[in-house]
């Protein structure tokens, strides 16, 4: 293979570079999960979260909390979610072109805030049919980013900007077989949209010389997956309630184009166009969720709660992007399922301890608080810029107003303390077509992170039972 060949090589595979990081981010769970479904819930740190309430949301980690609410009861729920995290670049360098020169430093700016605000709608509604069947349907964003660095920082090479959007449709039925077990099942149709871009580094020829490049790499595609959720509910006495929901994996595959666009050669003036566009296909690998909760009313004022949930985030082992059809972008040829990207992400599973509870101060004011710990799944070797996850403290407080019999309110605010942690990336995107990575190298620490969210909701039940107005 010529030396022009491979750095056309080059070119194509760090088209896609930006692929490794399709779903990943300054999340606001572990992982790049988004817990932020319920105000209720927040306001203790999501202790109790499926074993239900008086909020509809509790069906997002238990469907059949579904059974809980008579008559038609729904709920809206808003997050701001406004993240922190420092990335604070010890020594990085640029991608190779090719095989023909070693990587070379770079001299930009050393550090980035990524954090970037993000609103997370969620909304619920659940109908009783009659005496033992219920019906609900959940409408939530589970899995997303939204992230942006300085352009010009060094650790541009492994990301720039992200977004993604989910949005999970997640009709349920739950049958009620008597005032002591309740079941559900429902379904997951997920819809997702991506946006990524990073810096690469290529080459082009200017008369009989291989001039450096950079480009920024970007890549867009939507797609669909597909799952199911289950649960149950116990109460053992009048006071006490246990919750054990279901959240099956999604695979969510996603269809679109990466390209090279904005491409500013060092030795002229820049050019911002796009080019060099190949269809693309991948999978992401999203995890099964066990979530358990238990509730107890110890008074007549107070109950307090306590929820363990598993995340199998250890199925998210790669992600891999393909060619989705022939292309012969830039004379390069490339075959329909040719591999273009292949980064190793081996997350290990996920958990969240929380306890919480609630203190009714009136007739119509219930006050919460709660915290939590979270054990990322994020391991020490596969951190990267993008996902800069690592082990957290959750604080979160909260209150419903109760306006009348059939209107409410829930406010809460939540503090979330993340580790630093540490990034050491070398060879890191890799592709089958070119044998080894791009050696980006890239040894950094994601630092100074934290997470400040604030969440409102409205709930109206226009049947049924009117909302209790006293203890």
């Amino acid at each position: 293979m010529s030396s022009f060949t491979r750095m056309r090589a080059a070119l194509m595979v760090s088209a896609v570079a930006v692929s490794t990081s399709l779903i990943a981010s300054q999340a606001y769970s572990g992982g790049f999960a988004i817990r932020e479904q319920s105000t209720q819930f927040q306001g203790m740190s999501f202790a109790g979260s499926a074993a239900g309430g008086s909020s509809p949301s509790s069906m997002f980690w238990n469907p059949a909390t579904v059974t809980q609410h008579n008559g038609i009861t729904t709920e809206s729920n808003m997050a701001l979610i406004l993240p922190r995290s420092t990335i604070d670049v010890d020594a990085a360098t640029t991608p190779a072109l090719g095989t023909t020169l070693p990587p070379l430093p770079i001299l930009p700016a050393d550090d980035s805030d990524i954090g970037h605000p993000a609103l997370v709608p969620a909304s619920y509604t659940a109908v009783q049919l009659n005496d033992h069947i219920y019906f609900g349907l959940g409408i939530s964003s589970p899995f997303g980013l939204a992230n942006e660095a300085d352009s010009d920082y060094a650790g541009r090479f492994h990301g720039i900007e992200g977004n993604l959007l989910t949005i999970n449709f997640n009709p349920v039925v739950g049958f009620r077989f008597n005032d002591y077990f309740s079941a559900a099942v429902g379904v997951q149709a997920m819809y997702g949209q991506a946006k990524l871009t990073q810096q690469t580094r290529t080459a082009t020829l200017i008369g009989p010389a291989a001039v450096p490049i950079d480009a920024i790499s970007e890549l867009e595609g939507d797609g669909w997956g597909f799952g199911l959720t289950a649960g149950i509910t116990v109460m053992p006495t009048p006071n006490t309630t246990i919750g054990l929901g279901y959240r099956s994996q999604v695979d969510l595959d996603l269809e679109g184009d990466t390209a090279l666009k904005s491409v500013t050669p060092l030795v002229a003036a820049p050019v911002a166009r796009r080019f060099a566009v190949v269809d693309i296909k991948a999978t992401a690998d999203l995890p099964d969720i066990v979530t358990l909760s238990l509730t107890h009313k110890f008074t007549e004022r107070f109950k307090a709660a306590a929820t363990v949930e598993w995340t199998n985030w250890s199925r998210f082992k790669e992600l891999k992007v393909t060619a989705d059809g022939n292309s012969n972008a830039l004379a390069l040829p490339i075959v329909d399922g040719q591999t273009l990207q292949l980064v190793e992400q081996e997350f290990d599973d996920g958990w969240f301890f929380a306890i919480g509870g609630e203190f009714y101060a009136t007739d119509r004011v219930i006050l919460r608080g709660g915290a939590a710990y979270e054990i990322s799944p994020v391991t020490d070797s596969h951190r990267t810029p993008r996902i800069p996850d690592a082990d957290r403290i959750w604080l979160s407080a909260g209150a419903t107003y109760k306006h009348n019999e059939r209107l409410s309110f829930d406010v809460a605010y939540t503090h979330i303390f993340v580790d630093d942690g540490d990034i050491n990336l070398a060879n890191y995107n890799q592709a089958s077509n070119a044998g080894t990575g791009d050696r980006a190298l890239l040894r950094a620490t994601a630092e100074d992170q934290s997470v400040d969210i604030i969440s409102g909701a409205v709930r109206y039940k226009f049947s049924g039972q009117p909302i209790l107005m006293r203890r």
